[in-house]
Parts: C-alpha cells; structure tokens; sequence
C-alpha cells in the first residue's frame, strides 16, 4: 500500500495542471493533532487543479484494495457518487469527514487502486461538519473517560485481533 501510494503521488505530481502537496514546510507528512497529541491522523495530501473539483482544493488519499473491494466501490459510486465513500467503508468516509475539517476544506478526493495500480477509480465526497464535529466530540470524551470504552468483541473477535490496543483492552 505505501509503494503504492508514493507511486501515484509521484504520477500525479507530474501532471502539470495538478498540484499535490503530501508534506509540509518540514518535510513531515501533512495532518492534524488535538487534545495534546492523543486525537490525530495523517493524510496522503492535498490536491488542487483536478478538473471534477471545478476549482475547489481537496483532502488526498489513496488506498490500494483487492479487486473484490474495488469492484464494490466502483458500484457504489455508479450508484450515488456522493455517498459512495460512506456506503463502502466507514472508517475511510470518519478519517475524510475528519481531514477536511481540520484543513478546513470542503471536498475529499480519493483515488483507489487495484494491487500493482493494474485498475483506479477516483472518488469525490463532501464535506460532513456534523460528522466531524461528532467524531472529534467522541475522542475527546474517550480521551477524558474514567473508565475504557466498552469492548466490541472478546479478544478473538477479528476487529480486536487487528487493533493495536488489544492488549490494554483485553489482558
């Protein structure tokens, strides 16, 4: 996935009506902190001069998937482009929602490939403020509880197996 995504930012920053910036004045990938460094996040960039953006600078991303996922996002977005990105994967549609309103922009702009970039699709998603401010409102009481939140599944639970605080949670 990072060969991948450093790939097409290098393909993309060679076309000369697209500006892409993936780091900022020192050097370090672009991004948000708040509450002390405990909510934060990174994102691939941010692009400007796409002509489906009419104008409008944007949050970038890229993600690489298996083709099973690829195909499903291309469904989707045949479907309703709009809500796409929040019917295929929650969690990208939360990060998105996020980086657009910590860089105070109004558009996300997507590209999603198959394994070795065989296949892309780039997807376009609006700004959801509501959303933003929700998601940054749970953070904080998460980061301000007394208590852990509730666990979603015993610690064999496949989300709990992947998650980097499954040894806090659950031992």
């Amino acid at each position: 996935g990072h060969r991948t995504e450093a790939t097409l930012i290098e393909h993309l920053k060679r076309v000369p009506y697209i500006k892409l910036i993936d780091r900022g004045d020192d050097g370090k990938q672009l991004g948000f902190k708040d509450f002390d460094g405990k909510y934060a996040g990174n994102l691939d960039g941010e692009i400007y001069g796409v002509p489906e953006l009419a104008g409008d600078g944007a949050v970038f991303e890229c993600k690489a998937v298996e083709e099973k996922k690829f195909n499903a996002l291309v469904k989707l977005k045949g479907l309703d482009e709009s809500t796409a990105l929040r019917n295929w994967n929650m969690i990208y549609y939360a990060q998105a929602v996020t980086y657009m309103a910590y860089r105070k922009l109004k558009k996300h702009y997507m590209v999603v490939t198959t394994p070795g970039m065989r296949d892309y699709v780039s997807i376009i998603t609006d700004a959801n403020t509501d959303m933003a401010v929700a998601l940054r409102d749970k953070a904080k009481r998460i980061i301000d509880a007394q208590e852990p939140p509730y666990r979603i599944g015993t610690k064999d639970w496949y989300e709990c197996k992947w998650c980097s605080f499954r040894g806090v949670c659950h031992e």
